[in-house]
């Protein structure tokens, strides 16, 4: 499906090939801010995983026009969307990244969505199983016609330590990092090396409870020095348990001796 230009709401618009998705992913971060609102300094250093079409980097220059984003995002037909909706809203200050990341460097196989590219998935068997929940919800017509024509594609998956390296100083704070990456939540994080995560504040990672997820990135992070909190997803059918964990590392957490933004 060609991207087409819509209006979201208020004087914002974007380019989307999902529109539904595109209005729900709105609603979900510049409505109802259900990525939450992180004390962050003025000109933060933010990671978003798992970009989409870019909507959460775009609502982080809205709040913070000084940050610096790293945006990742594998799917190369979203890709292309992120980056014309970036020049669209004049978006300096954020580097976009065609890949995955994960655990190790290597190349997997992404399900593509076309009408709903913010499902896309590196973990297809969990999108079969979400399906029948929202069949259940939404109506079969509905979702099968969200879901119809996956493509498969090989991306290349990096690990976060290593971009890390190579586009941010050691000596920078991470001030907030988000992953939505639609099941491959703790791949994610397993990418980070021991050093690097002293240098994480906040992290926002929406997870899922039907295959674990939330249970092993919340005691994950929780090993990490992080304290968690968790919020319920509002517009996501109960049955899929999928909601937003979010995890502040305290100072009193902190004895890396890393050069803290402020």
């Amino acid at each position: 499906m060609a991207p087409e230009l819509v209006h979201l709401g208020g004087d914002f618009h974007c380019y989307a090939s999902g529109v539904d998705e595109a209005r729900f992913i709105y609603r979900e971060i510049f409505q109802d801010r259900s990525y939450g609102g992180p004390d962050l300094p003025s000109e933060p250093l933010i990671v978003d995983v798992g970009a989409n079409i870019g909507l959460f980097s775009l609502y982080m220059k809205q709040r913070h026009p000084g940050a610096q984003i790293l945006a990742f995002e594998p799917a190369p037909e979203t890709f292309d969307v992120l980056t014309r909706n970036l020049d669209l809203h004049g978006a300096s200050g954020v580097a976009a990244h065609r890949c995955a990341l994960g655990a190790d460097r290597h190349t997997a196989t992404l399900t593509y969505y076309p009408n709903v590219p913010g499902n896309s998935t590196l973990r297809a068997m969990d999108k079969v199983r979400d399906q029948e929940i929202l069949r259940e919800h939404f109506g079969v017509v509905k979702v099968e016609g969200w879901f119809r024509d996956p493509v498969e594609v090989e991306v290349p998956v990096h690990r976060l330590s290593d971009c890390l390296g190579r586009y941010v100083d050691k000596g920078d704070a991470i001030d907030l990092l988000k992953i939505d990456v639609e099941g491959s939540e703790m791949s994610v994080l397993r990418g980070i090396d021991e050093a690097d995560w002293w240098r994480v504040r906040h992290v926002l990672v929406e997870v899922t409870g039907l295959n674990g997820c939330r249970e092993q990135v919340q005691d994950f992070l929780h090993n990490k020095g992080f304290t968690i909190s968790y919020a319920a997803a509002r517009e996501i059918p109960e049955g899929l348990k999928t909601g937003m964990l979010t995890a502040v590392r305290s100072p009193s957490n902190d004895d890396s001796g890393v050069d803290i933004k402020v």
